[in-house]
């Protein structure tokens, strides 16, 4: 499914210094967790363009973000419903941010029937956790300015904007 972005994308990037004291959420009860297994981009990308309304999400833009796909499997996660079906994703990826290479919080999303229910904290913690374990010392995101929601969480996970 492709969504034509409706305005202007006004980007953000928040930038958390350092990954110690990090903020536990834990899932919500009947909501397990898995790594990326063969086969889930299928799901990223089912995930990302049911709740992305301001990108144009493909397997293409899968394959360009993550170009790395020995990486996939400590990096990206995946929260899955009751019923064993994927409901939100999140990746502990790595980059570069105004010239400092440091980890990055990538594409977080939860499909709409699951927001609400602490899943997009739930996977803010996992990824960010991760990360840390993967070494990185400092983590980044990008995001847009319209994604208020999106916004909040980051700061409550003690990014600020740069």
């Amino acid at each position: 499914m492709k969504r034509e972005m409706t305005e202007t994308y006004v980007p953000v990037v928040m930038v958390r210094r350092d990954l110690q004291e990090l903020p536990i959420r834990s899932l919500p009860a009947r909501y397990s967790l898995r790594w990326y297994t063969p086969g889930d981009a299928t799901h990223w990308v089912d995930i990302q363009s049911r709740a992305d309304a301001l990108n144009r999400i493909s397997a293409v833009l899968f394959d360009a973000q993550f170009a790395e796909r020995g990486e996939l499997p400590k990096r990206q996660a995946f929260i899955l419903d009751e019923s064993g079906r994927p409901a939100g994703s999140a990746t502990a990826w790595f980059g570069d941010c105004r010239g400092t290479k440091m980890g990055r919080v990538h594409w977080v999303a939860v499909l709409p029937e699951h927001q609400g229910r602490g899943l997009g904290s739930a996977l803010m913690s996992v990824v960010c956790s991760r990360l840390r374990d993967l070494g990185h010392a400092a983590a980044y995101l990008t995001t847009d300015e319209r994604r208020t929601m999106a916004l909040g969480l980051y700061v409550r996970f003690g990014f600020v904007r740069v």
